[in-house]
């Protein structure tokens, strides 16, 4: 796997998390809340160790451990 050195070098570790979890669980993660609560009652839960997201880094172990990135990647 390669990516240039620009956003498309971060953007699929975001998609990865949204195609695990759910569009509605990275909207939680990036605001504290879900959508419709207003943003001054929006308090920030660090999510990083559910379930969820244990797969995510299960997932990226994965591709790493096999080889699939470039060695500079």
């Amino acid at each position: 796997m390669t990516a240039d050195a620009d956003v498309y070098c971060d953007m699929w570790q975001t998609w990865l998390t949204i195609r695990v979890l759910g569009p509605e669980a990275w909207e939680r993660t990036i605001s504290g809340w879900p959508p419709d609560v207003p943003i001054q009652q929006r308090r920030p839960e660090p999510p990083w160790t559910s379930e969820g997201y244990r797969k995510v880094y299960a997932a990226i172990r994965q591709i790493r451990s096999g080889g699939y990135f470039d060695k500079d990647f």
